[in-house]
């Protein structure tokens, strides 16, 4: 029970991670888009996707980190 627990724990942790690149990615897109010469702000909105990519993937969630995933690699 306390493994569970602790598992539960550590998901909503990374739920709430993955909430938290979301706005991440919202805020680099926005950079990104708005100076597409700057190579920081894309490089900055790809790892983002990367990261949240991966995250979703441990949170059982491979659509929604395919999707990321291949969006990072499109920047």
């Amino acid at each position: 029970p306390a493994r569970i627990s602790r598992g539960l724990s550590r998901n909503g942790r990374r739920a709430g991670a993955a909430d938290d690149l979301a706005e991440v990615v919202r805020d680099a897109a926005a950079l990104a888009e708005k100076h597409p010469d700057v190579a920081f702000y894309q490089e900055t909105l790809a790892a983002a996707r990367l990261h949240r990519g991966e995250l979703l993937a441990r949170l059982d969630k491979p659509d929604d980190a395919g999707a990321e995933l291949r969006q990072a690699l499109a920047v």
